[in-house]
């Protein structure tokens, strides 16, 4: 609606909305600002707050803490008028605290969310279920999201699906062919501590990076090598979060490094199910568990041949008798912490609503 301006206003006889007397109040330096989330999960001991340090530029005395549940941290970076804000949620524990991801990505704020899955290549034997567990635990939290959007009426969900699939390459092959799973959100998996992987020798890294451009291809996702000790590596990882998050440029980088004697690098929709080629042998080794997805355990077998899985406890944080709601498995401390993330991303949705509902009335006002 608009209002009329009376009294000793009729002077100049005119009508102001009220967006432009909001504007005429605001000072000069009012700055908007643009909100991100990302989620970092990987085994323990993967090496994520190592990335997320690297990413904040953050000095490293010594070796990091071990995350024991949702730690969160932010990086900014002003443009004009622009602040925008990377919020990153580092999920510790391995997979035991799987039901955290429900705390930051959420119907109200999906559409600002990127997933890092981070893989650790000094124990190669753990990559391949932690990357698939961890493709399909966001798969599912966001189609849950999808769902509740849908609803209540949100073409959100059809539009984030839309954007990943232009961001893909509309027209690439394998799109076409139904042979991507487009989820929605950005998704980044990022095999650390590559300095030690590659003493393993050839064969067994073009199996290792076979299977993770095959991944991450699947899931229109990207894919990157890194060695934190190496400045050019992690000179590379940034240049590829800050384009993710914050929109920079990703210049003077090829989008398709494959070899495998290298560090791979594969930028989403850039890689194809050709030029990856098929999985290596199709025998499986004693003891072969399935994953539940036959095209997956076509890339499991040979994967688990070179890299057998190891006996006893690993480094997944997995527990399958393991259930962080239920009552017989209170921790104290976890549930405290968990406590004060929940309150610090109520109070952030808060504030968010009432910087939406204050947009919305001054474009009202506006019309």
């Amino acid at each position: 609606y608009q209002r009329r301006v009376h009294g000793d206003d009729k002077k100049d006889n005119k009508t102001k909305d009220i967006w432009q007397i909001i504007q005429s109040q605001q000072p000069p330096n009012a700055q908007e600002q643009q909100d991100n989330n990302i989620l970092v999960v990987g085994n323990k001991g993967s090496g994520k707050t190592t990335l997320v340090n690297k990413f904040i530029r953050k000095d490293e005395a010594n070796t990091p803490k071990p995350t024991t549940a949702l730690e969160y941290t932010h990086a900014k970076r002003e443009e004009a008028k622009i602040v925008k804000v990377a919020h990153m949620w580092e999920l510790g524990g391995g997979q035991q605290l799987n039901s955290l991801v429900d705390v930051v990505i959420t119907p109200e704020n999906i559409h600002t969310v990127l997933v890092m899955i981070v893989a650790d290549l000094s124990e190669p034997s753990a990559v391949f279920d932690s990357v698939y567990y961890w493709l399909n635990k966001i798969k599912k939290r966001v189609g849950e999201c999808f769902l509740k959007m849908q609803s209540r009426g949100s073409n959100t969900p059809g539009k984030m699906i839309q954007r990943m699939q232009k961001r893909f390459g509309e027209s690439h092959p394998d799109l076409e062919s139904n042979k991507i799973t487009v989820i929605g959100i950005p998704i980044l998996i990022v095999a650390t501590k590559y300095d030690v992987f590659r003493e393993e020798g050839s064969e067994y890294a073009k199996v290792m990076a076979k299977t993770l451009r095959f991944f991450a291809h699947s899931y229109a996702a990207s894919l990157i090598y890194t060695n934190h000790k190496d400045e050019k590596d992690i000179t590379k990882y940034r240049a590829l979060l800050n384009h993710l998050v914050f929109g920079s440029p990703l210049t003077g980088e090829r989008l398709l490094q494959v070899d495998p004697g290298q560090p791979i690098f594969v930028w989403t929709g850039k890689d194809t199910f050709e030029k990856i080629g098929p999985p290596q042998g199709a025998t499986k080794p004693p003891g072969f568990m399935s994953c539940g997805n036959e095209e997956y355990d076509k890339w499991k077998a040979p994967f688990e041949t070179v890299f057998p899985p190891k006996q006893g406890p690993d480094s997944t944080g997995r527990d399958a008798a393991f259930d962080p709601t239920d009552p017989e498995f209170a921790e104290p401390l976890v549930d405290s912490m968990r406590s004060v993330k929940n309150d610090e991303l109520e109070q952030y949705r808060q504030t968010r609503a009432k910087e939406e509902k204050k947009k919305n009335q001054e474009k009202g006002g506006k019309e």
